[in-house]
């Protein structure tokens, strides 16, 4: 087994077992450690975190470590690399390689695949599944319902959605799901509508605004204009350009709410 403190300087601590390795020279001390044994690698100055003491995808382990490491640029690529300032939530199960750094948050049910990179400040929700190989960027959430496959791309701050008609009061509302299929690619701050399959080894340039399906290999680009008008629930009540036999009238959403134009073709959202 190649000794680790070659690779990170005599400061590191690393604990492979499941228990904190104690002393000056615990790192460089190999007969304290396991054969072949594939853990998680903690960086970063101490908290209680998550380790994966089996290696490969495994589910996460609450135990008491202080772990420190200059770089993490020449870590090996077996053990799964967590900064002690995530958060791993028992449950969820990472993959070998894999790396999460600080302020992410990986949710009880998260399944993230091998050789994955999480930035500062990723969300993975509960039940989220990622494949191998995905890099996710700083500030992406990536809420329950999303689904990437294997060598996609997340560049920082783009957006998904789980819930085609949002409010704060909405006592039950619908999961929709969405997913990102395998080398796709999706530019920063851009935003994903639910619901919508982004085609694989497509590109999602940055900003853009996806509404509808991607085809594979794609490229799309920019954000929509005003389409219509919605009602207070959140559900699209009138299209634009508003068909004639709208105005004058009065219709009825699914809510029960009433949905009016005037004689002018102007909407008159209801107040209530």
């Amino acid at each position: 087994m190649t000794p680790l403190g070659a690779l990170l300087g005599r400061r590191a601590k690393i604990d492979l077992r499941g228990q904190a390795p104690r002393g000056e020279g615990a790192l460089e001390d190999r007969s304290a450690w396991p054969a072949n044994s594939r853990g998680v690698l903690w960086f970063g100055k101490g908290r209680p975190g998550v380790v994966n003491p089996g290696g490969g995808l495994g589910t996460g382990q609450r135990t008491r470590r202080t772990t420190e490491v200059r770089t993490v640029a020449s870590v090996m690529a077996e053990p799964s690399c967590i900064h002690c300032l995530a958060d791993v939530e028992d449950g969820a199960r990472i993959g070998g390689g894999t790396r999460i750094w600080r302020f992410a948050h990986v949710r009880r049910g998260a399944e993230v695949g091998e050789q994955c990179v999480l930035g500062n400040g990723v969300f993975v929700d509960t039940d989220v599944k990622i494949g191998r190989g995905v890099k996710i960027q700083n500030g992406v959430s990536v809420y329950a319902g999303v689904t990437i496959e294997d060598e996609a791309f997340l560049g920082p701050h783009m957006t998904f959605t789980n819930d085609l008609h949002p409010r704060s009061f909405n006592e039950e509302w619908e999961l929709i799901p969405t997913w990102v299929g395998r080398g796709a690619s999706i530019g920063a701050n851009a935003t994903v509508l639910c619901g919508v399959r982004i085609g694989e080894y497509s590109m999602v340039a940055a900003g853009a605004v996806v509404t509808h399906d991607v085809p594979p290999y794609g490229l799309v680009v920019g954000a929509p204009r005003l389409v219509g008008y919605v009602c207070r629930c959140g559900r699209k009540a009138v299209p634009l350009p508003i068909p004639y036999d709208y105005w004058g009238d009065e219709r009825r959403c699914r809510c029960g709410r009433p949905i009016r134009v005037d004689e002018t073709g102007e909407y008159i959202p209801a107040t209530s």
